[in-house]
């Protein structure tokens, strides 16, 4: 997904997906690059509780 900033450079987002054998943990990572030196990435892991995903930690992987 791209979209424009207020600066007219187009950011960037990336997400990956993985979800556990038990279908009740999974771990998201989002990255978003938005030029040079411009960006971040973070790691979310969501518990599955009372059919609702919800975020239980989250950890920047990088940044630049």
């Amino acid at each position: 997904m791209s979209s424009p900033t207020l600066t007219g450079v187009m950011s960037r987002v990336s997400e990956t997906v993985s979800i556990a054998p038990d279908g009740r943990r999974a771990e998201v990572m989002v990255s978003t690059w938005c030029g040079n030196l411009c960006g971040e990435g973070w790691r979310f892991r969501l518990m599955l509780v009372d059919h609702v995903w919800r975020v239980v930690g989250a950890t920047m992987e990088w940044v630049s």
